[in-house]
């Protein structure tokens, strides 16, 4: 099954039609749909990350910081971008986690990446600029070694329940899944180290939690 989808803060748009997957050429990463009236290129800022964090489930941070500029919609937007490629080879509600952090944060200086898992199988994982370090997440603050980011208020980009976004599967999805329950922001962040300001941009945060 083929799935699409653009999140905006005005809503959501998506298809099941197949797609070309983004296409990455050294450093630049280009994606388009012509359904979604959405294309973007990002070129990478930050090396990239992989990491297998548990039986079946593989992450590679492709692109932890790049320089992003959208089209969407007629309208283009230039800014800091992302990407990541999240690979299953067991069910998403088999997951071992009762609730997920995760989150990035993309400066002019820096960027910090999170995952935080807390349930049967604890994994918490913080990347600085692209390479792991020892940290701590909470929900408005992550430590990355000495650098601390500080997650201001933000706009709220999605709250509702995981099924909501998927109706015509959630007839055949177990309640751990289409339960779940999702709220994503975009915050304007802080990133200090040793008491002084050393970085702004913004995040984009979310906390799932597993019925």
């Amino acid at each position: 099954m083929s799935y699409s989808s653009v999140l905006t803060a005005g809503g959501t748009r998506d298809h099941l039609f197949a797609s070309d997957p983004p296409r990455i050429d050294g450093d630049v990463l280009t994606w388009s749909d012509q359904r979604l009236a959405c294309s973007m290129t990002l070129r990478r800022r930050s090396p990239r990350f992989e990491r297998k964090l548990v039986d079946g489930v593989s992450w590679r941070c492709e692109m932890p910081a790049a320089d992003a500029e959208l089209h969407i919609e007629g309208k283009k937007v230039r800014g800091r971008g992302y990407a990541e490629l999240l690979e299953l080879t067991i069910a998403p509600w088999d997951l071992p986690i009762d609730e997920l952090r995760w989150g990035r944060f993309c400066g002019d200086r820096l960027s910090l990446v999170w995952i935080d898992w807390r349930g049967s199988h604890p994994l918490t994982l913080v990347l600085l600029d692209g390479a792991a370090v020892d940290g701590s997440v909470s929900d408005r603050t992550i430590i990355a070694g000495d650098a601390t980011l500080s997650i201001g208020d933000g706009a709220v980009i999605r709250s509702a329940a995981i099924g909501d976004s998927i109706p015509f599967l959630e007839p055949f999805l177990p309640k751990r899944m289409t339960a779940a329950t999702e709220h994503k922001w975009c915050s304007r962040s802080t990133v200090s180290r040793g008491g002084q300001n050393v970085d702004r941009g913004w995040a984009v945060h979310e906390i799932v939690r597993f019925a």
